[in-house]
């Protein structure tokens, strides 16, 4: 059987986009018969979990340049004490580099999923970038991407095309299940609302449901992290009272969300966004899909015009076409909405990640 070391930023019980990824992503190779074990900082919770049938170990840390810093002898440690086959990191962050290199000097392979570009507006994270790809890349054996979009981005950092592969992000699909029916039409927004997301556009989001406030239509915000305060400030200045905003504690929670809207909506005016979990998610859960028309999803939206709207950045627009698509609840394309997530069932990908 062979051994898999797994370092990532983040993990369970967060469960955002990444930790989600990565939780199937462990649980997906150890039904393959691989023995996984998961080294995360954390905070406020040291020692082993034996929640899954892999041990995750959470290792306390400290703050570097805004980076998760766990001490080196004890990364070091960790790696040589559990003598894996492969170390598999992810995201980029710090610790990569030096995983990479531990695990070099072991003479192993070392195998990542590049999730994202940090925010390359900001000049720490553009430094940390050219850092990481002169100082971790090089000793990485294979690179798994979601889009083609990261792969010409890091054929054109000079990363070999033989190192990258391509395989999408992935849910774990439901099939079976009931829809709740709501007196009102329920629109709902998940992410985290933190300064490095402002681009989440929830003023627009906001400005919208002043635009609807004498219709049928209620939204929720599942939120994390900080700049609530601000968003909740504004609702007041609105006088909105067709919005809630709850704090995502669990998954199972945040699926009940999902079950429970008609619309999900992703208001974002940025093209840093790239293969989001959310609206598959949301999908798996029937719902329509609104997001930014400039958006890396929009060349797939465009192809699959029977469950999604693109707006263009406007709260009227947004209106617009939530009033389009409320209209359309009654004949919802399950069946098609079915077929489309077929090539993102983590039951289908795992074996192109073990290949």
């Amino acid at each position: 059987m062979k051994k898999i070391l797994i370092i990532t930023p983040d993990f369970y019980p967060r469960v955002w986009w990444w930790e989600n990824y990565m939780l199937n992503f462990s649980k997906s190779l150890e039904k393959k018969w691989y023995e996984i074990k998961v080294l995360v900082p954390n905070k406020y919770k040291q020692g082993i979990d034996s929640s899954f049938w892999f041990k995750i170990k959470y290792l306390n840390y400290y703050e570097l340049f805004g980076n998760k810093f766990i001490k080196l002898f004890l990364l070091f440690k960790e790696i040589k004490k559990y003598n894996s086959d492969i170390v598999y990191i992810s995201w980029p962050w710090i610790m990569d580099i030096f995983a990479s290199w531990f695990w070099k000097v072991l003479r192993k392979k070392v195998f990542m999923t590049y999730h994202a570009d940090l925010d390359l507006s900001k000049l720490s994270s553009r430094i940390f970038t050219k850092i990481y790809f002169k100082t971790c890349i090089p000793f990485v054996d294979r690179i798994i991407i979601t889009t083609d979009k990261y792969k010409n981005i890091l054929i054109n950092r000079w990363v070999s095309k033989k190192k990258l592969r391509i395989v999408p992000v992935w849910i774990d699909l439901v099939e079976n299940f009931s829809k709740s029916k709501n007196n009102k039409i329920q629109l709902l927004f998940v992410w985290m609302l933190d300064k490095d997301h402002l681009y989440k556009n929830i003023y627009v989001l906001l400005d919208t449901m002043k635009l609807l406030e004498n219709n049928n239509f209620f939204l929720t915000i599942i939120w994390d992290w900080d700049k609530l305060d601000e968003y909740k400030k504004y609702a007041d200045k609105l006088n909105l009272k067709n919005i809630e905003f709850v704090w995502k504690k669990v998954w199972k929670e945040l699926d009940n969300f999902y079950q429970n809207s008609n619309i999900f909506i992703l208001p974002s005016n940025s093209k840093k966004e790239w293969f989001w979990i959310v609206l598959l998610e949301a999908l798996s859960k029937w719902n329509f899909i609104i997001t930014w028309e400039k958006s890396w999803w929009a060349f797939i939206l465009k192809e699959n015009k029977k469950f999604w709207e693109l707006y263009n950045w406007t709260s009227e627009d947004l209106k617009e076409k939530i009033l389009k698509l409320s209209k359309m609840l009654d004949s919802f394309p399950q069946k098609n909405i079915s077929s489309f997530l077929q090539d993102y069932k983590w039951n289908n990908l795992v074996d192109k990640i073990i290949e």
